[in-house]
Formats: structure tokens, sequence, C-alpha cells
């Protein structure tokens, strides 16, 4: 088995090559540095880590330095381009885009993982790809920054965390919905805005809210306001009776109640923790987003606007 090193790749300044001979290939090896792969064309096995994995075209795979892999059988005109990224720019990146992200998704599961991308998708890879060696050719030591780019790109756009947490039988529409309201437009005006963006019945919302969230519709938008209401506390000196009315309630009195009750404090007591880890999502955002954002595109009644 072989093993491959970053300096060697470092040396030569490739970021990224095409690899097609069968008999690199078929090279068992390791590596101290990442990859990524896209096969251009053509279809193969690929073995990694004592599995295999059926690879076609337009499939790309994130490989760690401690996967040990080769492609074998090969059909004819089987080529992949490559993406070679040392060990630091990786770190980098996950420590750039935060916890949020789950980098151990990708770096701990038991086998790299693979995405199959759309036929737009796989042309719009292979270019920046084909721009990026050439970039290398072209500008040298220069196209650092295309590099780091073009490869935060690819991995936040074509490994995201939906894909290791879309869990929520939360229909897509009321997903949708809910981004929706916490625009201030929307969550100042209520009910009546959730209500006319739903494209629902009264009955339907209703119904739906309380299966998925276990909450009201009035309740929903409740919720929404309050945590705005509480950020705004915790990171500026204004007025409560100015929050309480920029927030979308009509009441003092009653966003008091509703406020303590959430919080376990007045806005007044609130204010002077000044913690904002206390600012919660509550039930809601559980309910919806267990860690992802819905995939689908947004129903009609949102997209038009």
């Amino acid at each position: 088995m072989e093993k491959f090193l970053i300096a060697e790749f470092e040396a030569k300044r490739q970021y990224a090559s095409i690899i097609e001979n069968p008999v690199q290939l078929r090279m068992e090896h390791i590596h101290d540095f990442f990859e990524l792969t896209l096969v251009h064309s053509g279809s193969c096995a690929h073995h990694v880590n004592g599995e295999k994995i059926s690879l076609r075209t337009a499939m790309m795979t994130f490989i760690r330095p401690s996967d040990c892999h080769y492609f074998d059988p090969l059909t004819p005109g089987f080529k992949i381009i490559n993406v070679t990224i040392p060990q630091p720019t990786i770190q980098a990146m996950f420590a750039y885009l935060g916890n949020g992200f789950e980098p151990g998704r990708l770096l701990n599961a038991p086998l790299p993982p693979t995405v199959e991308m759309a036929y737009t998708d796989f042309q719009a890879v292979q270019n920046e790809l084909r721009q990026l060696i050439l970039y290398k050719k072209l500008l040298g030591h220069k196209a650092d920054a295309f590099f780091h780019a073009t490869l935060l790109n690819l991995i936040t756009r074509h490994f995201p965390m939906a894909l290791a947490h879309n869990r929520t039988n939360t229909p897509v529409w009321l997903q949708w919905l809910v981004l929706e309201m916490y625009k201030k437009n929307n969550y100042v005006e209520g009910l009546p805005a959730m209500q006319r963006l739903s494209g629902k019945t009264n009955e339907h919302l209703c119904r739906s809210c309380a299966k998925h969230l276990g909450l009201s519709p009035t309740q929903v938008v409740n919720d929404i306001r309050l945590r705005q209401a509480a950020r705004i506390l915790v990171e500026t000196d204004e007025k409560i009776i100015d929050i309480c009315g920029e927030t979308g309630f009509d009441s003092l009195s009653n966003f008091y109640h509703l406020f303590k009750k959430a919080y376990g404090h007045s806005p007044k007591a609130f204010r002077t923790l000044k913690d904002p880890s206390l600012i919660c999502e509550y039930t809601i955002v559980d309910a919806i987003f267990p860690q992802t954002l819905p995939t689908a595109d947004p129903p009609k009644a949102i997209a038009r606007r």
C-alpha cells in the first residue's frame, strides 16, 4: 500500500488534477491530506475502508487522510477530477464555519461522504475545477485565494448540514411559513400575515401547527415576537414600552405577562442579566428545524414575496 504526501503536491502547486491512468487509480493508498474526487466520466467500484461503493459520473466524494482506498474495476474511459487539500486548510475552513456546520459528520463517518449531483450542478463544478487547474498554471501562488474560495463553495454547497439532519416530518410549506414569519414586517403584523402567507384555511393552519409544533398559530407568532424582544433587551438600551410596540404587541401588560412566562423574568429583570445565552428558540425551532433548513422550494404564496 502506498502513502502519498502533501509535500509532493505542494511543490508543484497542484490544487486539482485529472486522473485517468488505470494503474494509478487501482493503486491502494492512503495520504496525509484530504481529497475531493469528482467522477468526470464512466463508473467504478470504490474500495474504501474495507467496503465497496459504486461510483458513476457526477458523484463527488470527500476523502479523509485515514481513508484507505482505490478504484477497481473501471469502465472504459473512467476519469476523475481530484482536488488535493492540505489538512491545515480543512481545519481552518471548519473553524471558520463553526460548530454549527457539524464537521464531525464529514470527518468521523465510517465511510467518506459521497454525493450525486444534478447534471447542471455537475457541469458547474467541472467548470470551477477546470478554472482551478488553469489558474494554478497561470497565477502560481496567487491562485491560493481562488482555491480557498472554490473549496469553501464545494463543501458548503454539496455537503450541507441538511444531509445529516433532514429528519423533520413537518410539511415544507409550514417550515417555510415559520421562516417567513421571522421577518419583522410579518411577525409585527402577526396572525393575519401568517394566515395569508400560509395559503391554507384557518382550520388547516391551526391543525397543522397543533400537530407538528404543539402550538397554536397565535403561540407561534408570540414565540417569535418574544425571541426578538429578548434580543433587543440584551443588545440595546431601547425603552421597554418601545420594544413592546416594535415587536408587535398591542398591550404592555400582555407583553410583560407572556415574557415572564417564557423567560422566568420580567423584561426589566431580564435586561439586567445581560446574558445572550438566555435567548432561547423554544419548542418551535426544534420541532421544525432539527438542525436543518427546508430543502424544497417555498410555496408559491411565499415565493412571490
